[in-house]
């Protein structure tokens, strides 16, 4: 079945919206953009889906070359941009049951991971590089799936990493 599209300004899509009963959200409204109105009031059913691709775009390299504040001796140390056991910024990794990028690293074989939005994720403990695993490189777009979990108000709700915290040693007693 071939379904047209036309070009449309906002207040018709939102017309279109408010008129098949659907919650705002972008994915919502690029899928209600440019319907024709014919098929809006025939029973035309429409599948929202449960999943959606998130992309984001980071920059090419870690610019910032040295920290902002100088030490006691008035020298600006370098920043360490290079792999860490492996690893790199905005890497993804698999750490137990969560897939997440990486946002800060630190010498000691600790890192810190976040979500596609940029949040850190909270374990209750500094994830170990030793438990993770590398699933890809760093890109300059950041592609994650997010499942939709329920529609409220004004907002969609997104799924993010369910964590518990508990302790390394209860992890690992887990696997």
């Amino acid at each position: 079945k071939v379904i047209t599209y036309q070009q449309a300004f906002g207040y018709e899509t939102k017309f279109n919206r408010e008129e098949l009963g659907l919650p705002k959200a972008h994915f919502v409204d690029a899928i209600c953009v440019g319907m024709e109105k014919e098929k809006i009031y025939q029973e035309q059913r429409i599948e929202l889906p449960q999943y959606i691709l998130k992309k984001v775009s980071i920059a090419k390299g870690d610019y910032q070359q040295t920290e902002s504040q100088p030490n006691k001796k008035g020298i600006r140390p370098k920043l360490s941009r290079g792999k860490v056991m492996g690893f790199k910024k905005f890497d993804r990794v698999k750490y137990f049951n969560t897939t997440a990028f990486i946002k800060g690293k630190m010498a000691t074989g600790y890192g810190i991971l976040m979500d596609i939005d940029g949040k850190k994720l909270d374990f209750g403990h500094i994830p170990k590089f030793k438990m993770m695993r590398r699933i890809g490189a760093r890109k300059t777009c950041l592609i994650d799936h997010l499942r939709i979990e329920n529609f409220t108000s004004n907002t969609i709700l997104y799924s993010s990493a369910n964590i518990e915290k508990t302790s390394l040693k209860e992890r690992l007693g887990k696997r």
